[in-house]
């Protein structure tokens, strides 16, 4: 039976592109109406303002997960190393 293991440099790598992937989304810029009175144009600087807000909390979420997966990588490898620790070998073929 082969190794079950993490491969740390693997996921770190992973979580780096998730997390880089998210910061790649840019703000809209506002845009500039000043010849109109229509009100669906008129409210579309605040819809991209919310949008914008948006954006932002989903990138500070993204953050925080990233940051969760690589603690939740980092307890992995450390209570696999304290398990092998105290680990007897019994049962193991010879």
């Amino acid at each position: 039976m082969g190794k079950i293991k993490l491969d740390s440099s693997s996921w770190s790598l992973e979580v780096f592109n998730y997390s880089s992937t998210v910061d790649l989304i840019g703000k809209l810029q506002a845009m500039s109406l000043k010849d109109t009175d229509l009100q669906p144009f008129k409210k579309l600087n605040k819809t991209i303002g919310d949008f914008n807000t948006s954006v932002n909390r989903f990138k500070d979420y993204t953050s925080n997960q990233s940051k969760n997966m690589q603690m939740a990588a980092h307890n992995k490898m450390a209570d696999d190393a304290a398990g092998a620790k105290s680990f007897s070998g019994k049962g193991k073929k010879k």
